[in-house]
């Protein structure tokens, strides 16, 4: 729990595709190590299909939007607890 907004951590990331899953499984565990409370994440390459994987992978809440040809979909995550 957040106790003050010094303690609330937020990143932007651009990752340009997390469909490889080695790839995907060492950035969650890097992000799991800082801390970050909300992590956004550009140039996910992310379809429906992945959805449910990547939010077990990731074990938080995950918003995902897809994206189309031109660009290339977003996600924003939040920390388990």
């Amino acid at each position: 729990m957040i106790k003050n907004l010094n303690d609330f951590k937020i990143v932007s990331i651009n990752v340009r595709g997390l469909r490889d899953a080695k790839r995907r499984v060492s950035l969650f565990n890097w992000l799991r190590r800082q801390h970050f409370d909300v992590i956004f994440i550009q140039e996910t390459h992310s379809e429906v299909d992945c959805e449910i994987k990547w939010q077990n992978e990731w074990g938080g809440k995950i918003i995902m939007s897809h994206g189309s040809n031109n660009s290339k979909g977003t996600m924003i995550m939040f920390r388990r607890d």
